[in-house]
Formats: structure tokens, sequence, C-alpha cells
């Protein structure tokens, strides 16, 4: 066997950024390995507090995780309060995904209760580190059935890729697909373009892709928008990932909540490729954060949910839809979470 066949067989066991390609040419086949990494308990504890309210039943949303590529056995248990005639149901959206919501109702029997409001779930999960390998998948990866397909195409008020100034936005880097490139050619292709050319921040809300264009800087999930927009209109499903972050030095440890936005599409003969899109902007060299999870998001939900008009995201609990009177001034949430994690794969 001559020393290129060997060189061969050597390099599809490696991560693509064990190669040493600052840019991978992604001309061979690829697959993404996920292996267990960490077990996770994490008890969310959410205190909403509004003087100037009087609600006689409060309502609040709770996200349902689900298990997929990046995490297994994913569960919630709604904490109701003790002695208490509170419930939960599951409810499901109207349109798009059809996602399932947990709806809590907890009547209120006292002044102080009228105005304030705690409740607490426990979620738990076996997040998985992914990494992308150059070879052939072991196994044959299933396709996207057409209505997921169709969601993660979808053009919206958040991913308006036919906007004039994301389509300026794209075409001053040429980001149109070529007829020669494949999936994840033309995808990290668009990754690199945008983690040169728009800026990471923290800040709440989410943004369309226009608005990231204009404003050339994004929390994540506006990046995962605007990533997801371009890819999507170039015929590509995309999606952001919506969670908390789980810190293993911080198991045992009682602190605020700490929420994250990942990304995600999907390549032919690959399925989902992790992005992190607000760890790589501005890097020097954002190829490591691209085909890769490092196994710390406990996802909560993939996209925005739509209510009435607005998006929002449901990496906190949403509280106060119940019957109300008065006003939200002077509104103050504090939410926690208190992490038990065990470290159950390699580091």
């Amino acid at each position: 066997m001559g020393w290129s066949r060997r060189l061969f067989f050597f390099s599809i066991l490696l991560p693509v950024h064990a190669l040493g390609q600052t840019d991978p040419q992604f001309t061979g086949p690829f697959h993404v390995v996920a292996k267990p990494f960490l077990s996770v308990k994490s008890v969310v504890s959410h205190t909403h507090v509004a003087p100037n309210m009087r609600v006689s039943v409060w309502g609040c949303l709770v996200a349902i995780p689900v298990s997929t590529e990046g995490q297994d056995n994913a569960k919630v248990t709604i904490n109701l309060p003790k002695d208490s005639d509170a419930t939960w149901e599951k409810v499901t959206e109207d349109e798009g995904l059809r996602r399932t919501i947990a709806s809590v109702h907890i009547p209120v029997h006292s002044e102080t209760d009228s105005h304030q409001v705690h409740l607490q779930a426990t979620f738990s999960a076996i997040l998985n580190k992914r990494t992308l390998v150059a070879g052939p998948p072991e196994t044959t990866v299933k396709e996207l059935s057409q209505r997921v397909r169709e969601a993660y195409l979808a053009k919206n008020s958040l991913y308006d890729f036919d906007n004039p100034d994301v389509v300026a936005w794209m075409a001053a880097d040429s980001l149109t697909r070529a007829k020669a490139e494949n999936d994840m050619q033309f995808a990290y292709r668009a990754f690199k373009s945008l983690t040169r050319r728009v800026k990471s921040e923290q800040r709440s809300g989410i943004d369309s892709a226009a608005q990231v264009c204009n404003r050339g800087v994004a929390a994540g999930g506006g990046l995962g928008v605007l990533f997801g927009s371009v890819l999507r209109t170039n015929g590509i499903p995309a999606r952001t990932l919506w969670g908390k972050t789980i810190r293993p030095t911080a198991s045992g440890k009682d602190r605020p909540t700490a929420i994250e936005v990942r990304s995600e599409f999907y390549a032919k003969g690959i399925g989902w490729v992790p992005v992190n899109l607000a760890k790589s902007c501005g890097q020097e060299d954002p190829s490591p954060w691209f085909g890769n999870d490092d196994g710390t998001l406990l996802l909560l939900h993939y996209e925005p949910f739509l209510y009435k008009g607005e998006y929002f995201a449901l990496q906190t609990f949403q509280c106060g839809y119940g019957e109300q009177v008065g006003s939200w001034k002077d509104l103050s949430l504090v939410e926690t979470q208190l992490d038990t994690v065990e470290v159950i794969g390699d580091k």
C-alpha cells in the first residue's frame, strides 16, 4: 500500500480540524459523530414580581425539550406549588412546526400571590458532543420529511431573505450558491463570510436578518437567523437552537440562568451539522466552531415561537398570561438554575 492511500485511511478517522485544514474543501464524504458527554439535571427557579398588577390566575409557559442529535432522554418535570390547585397541560402551536409547550395555570388565593408567582421546573438530558469527521457515515442518513424540510426553508418576518437589505448584504460577498457547490461547501463559505463581517454581542430580543445586516452586530439568535436566511434562500435547511448553557465546573451551585443560541444546517448525506456563531464571530480562525458541538447546550427548543404575530423564546419561563388588571410597571424577574452535572464522556 502506498503512502497516499495510508494517509487517506488515517485521515478519515480524524476530525476535520485535526487535519490541519484551516479551510476544509469538503469534496469527499463527511459525517457527524455524536458521543455522550454530560448527564445533566437542571433545576430552574423563576420568581416573577409585579407590584402594580393584580392577577386572579397566573399563566406560565415552559419549554418541553426534545431528544435529538445533540441530546438524549430529554425531559421536564413541572414542580407545582405544594398544596395548591395549580395544573399544567400540553398545548400545541397552531401552525408551523406545531411544537408542544407546557402551559401552567396557578389560581390565586391571597393578596400577596396576586402580584407574584414562583415556579420551578426540572430539566434533564444526556448531552452529546458532536464532531464533523471525514469519511462516509456507518449508516444511511435519514432524509427530512417534506413538512420539516419546508419548515426550515421557509421565509417569514425573521428569515426575511427577500428583503433588499439582505439581498444586498449577500451580493456584497457573492453569497449565491454556485452549481458546483455542495451543501457543505456553500455553508462553510457563508459561515466564513458572516463571522468576518458581523460582530457578536450579548443582548435580549430577536433580530431579523435585515436588522442584523443593517446593524452589523447581533446576539446568537440574530446571527443564527442571518446565517439561516443565507442558507435557506440557497436551498439548504437551517435552524436555530435555543437553550441553557451547562458548565460542569458549576455543578451543585445555584447561579443566574445562562441562556445561549446556536445553529444547525442540514447537509445532504450528512444530516444536521452544528455551528456556533456567537463564539466564532470575529475570530481569526473560526473553523473550530463549524461542525463541532462541545456538548454543553441543554436544548429547550428549535426556532422562536410565534404568538399573536410576535416571536419569542422560551429559554426562560414566560409568566403573566392569566387574567390580570393593572400595569407591569416595576416588574422584576429572577431566574436561577441549579445544575447537577456528571461527566460521562471524554473531555
